[in-house]
Formats: C-alpha cells, structure tokens, sequence
C-alpha cells in the first residue's frame, strides 16, 4: 500500500489515450458508458494486439543485426551455411557480439530498437536470441561466442535458463540476472532501497507468506498480520493508511 499513484497505472492510461482516435474519446465520453479510464484501456490493447506488425514496420533500422535462431542451419545468400556465416563474422571483423536475449515482445520492441539503432555498426553486430531459440532449445544451442549479453525478465522468460547459459559462456552482462528474482518481489525492493538510504514511498506489507521486512514495511507487526479497515483509512500492524490509496500486488 502506497499513497502514491501508481506510475505503472498512469502510463498504462496515457498509452491508451494516445492510441485512441479523437472522434472515438470524444464519442466514449459523451456516451457515458462504463468507465472512461476502462474503456480507453480496452481500446489502447486491443489495437496494440492487432497493429504488432504495423508497429514494427516504424522501428528504426538497426544496423548489421542478426535473428541467430534462423541462421541455425539456414542457408545465405550464397548457399553458405548461417551459421558458419555467423561464426566468420565473429572471427574476422573483430566487431563486439551484442547477445538480446530477451523475449521478442521486449527485444524488438521500438525503444530496444531505437536504443539499438544508436550502435556504430562498424563496432557491434547485434545478435538476437529470439522467442524459438529461447524457449525451445537447449542452452547449447545458443551463440557461444557473444561478447556482450542483454538479458532481463518478462512474462514467460526462462530466467534460471539464461542464468544457466551465462555460467557457460561467461559474457559480459548489462543485466544482474542473479539480482532478478529480488525484482519480482516488491517488498525486497523496497527493503534493498531503504537498507541504501534511498528513499521509498510511505508504505506497509500484508504478507501471507510470514515475510519478514528488514526495513519499515512491516510496521509494529508481531506474529500475524493485522487489518483494520475504517470509513478513512486503513490501518495494518500499526501502520495508518488514508483513502484514497494505492493496493499493489507483490509481483507486480
């Protein structure tokens, strides 16, 4: 529970706006039906869903970037195993690996891709893992000779996998993947950052899991949680929360 809005909510919302034609928000309003926010919401994801390919079509170009899961025995241009292609490459143009080993949703996303886009192609050659190769093969299979690795979680993402594959290969990691779990769990969070000094929102947990906080989130709490609601506020182990307030799952 948090007293701010919750940032995650708020983009979600301007998303939504944005991906809404002026004559649909004015005609959403004025009829009145149902929730505004709702409704918008609902339109911005299911033209998000039906408009993946056209999104892409507006990525910037990104230079010298590879799919090595379909160069796995796949032919080139001039009969030439992709493979073989992939691994001269490495070899002979001395140019860095740059692995993006992250689900297709996140990888080839428009801010990886005009992130990406920003790379002298003279120096890195970007390599992406891919959604086939990431869920459906064996470590083994993925590129053994990247330089520099970009792994992080999403819905679906193998993490104990990539952990796996880094250990064999040893790449350079942009990404602390064995800190990833710790991000999964917003009361570890919230519990590194304070335990830094950093400041955190006004906040307190409702654990069912007997999570013990090493920072403020637990309040006075002694054996089981407590929560008292009132006609204002909530109050949990101590800790009194105004309404209006933010309910946040622990995995966000």
């Amino acid at each position: 529970f948090t007293t701010p809005a919750d940032p995650t909510a708020i983009e979600v919302a301007v998303a939504a706006i944005s991906s809404t034609q002026p004559q649909q928000l004015k005609s959403d309003i004025s009829s009145g039906s149902g929730s505004t926010t709702e409704t918008l919401s609902s339109k911005g994801i299911m033209k998000k869903k039906n408009s993946t390919k056209d999104k892409n079509k507006d990525c910037p170009f990104i230079p010298a970037a590879i799919d090595f899961a379909d160069s796995l025995g796949a032919a080139g241009d001039d009969g030439t195993n992709g493979d073989f292609l992939f691994n001269e490459a490495k070899h002979h143009d001395g140019r860095i690996q740059l692995g993006i080993c992250a689900m297709d949703k996140k990888a080839r996303s428009k801010p990886m891709a005009e992130i990406l886009s920003r790379l002298d192609e003279t120096l890195f050659r970007v390599v992406f893992f891919g959604d086939d190769l990431i869920l459906n093969h064996p470590i083994e299979d993925w590129p053994s000779n990247i330089d520099v690795l970009i792994a992080f979680y999403s819905k679906g993402y193998p993490l104990q996998k990539a952990q796996e594959y880094v250990k064999l290969c040893k790449p350079f990691c942009l990404n602390d993947l064995d800190m990833q779990p710790k991000l999964q769990d917003r009361r570890k969070v919230y519990d590194m950052l304070e335990a830094s000094g950093i400041d955190v929102p006004r906040h307190v947990f409702s654990s069912q899991d007997n999570y013990k906080s090493t920072g403020s989130g637990d309040g006075n709490k002694q054996g089981q949680t407590i929560v008292e609601e009132f006609d204002d506020h909530i109050e949990i182990n101590g800790i009194s929360i105004h309404k209006p307030f933010v309910e946040k799952p622990v995995d966000a």
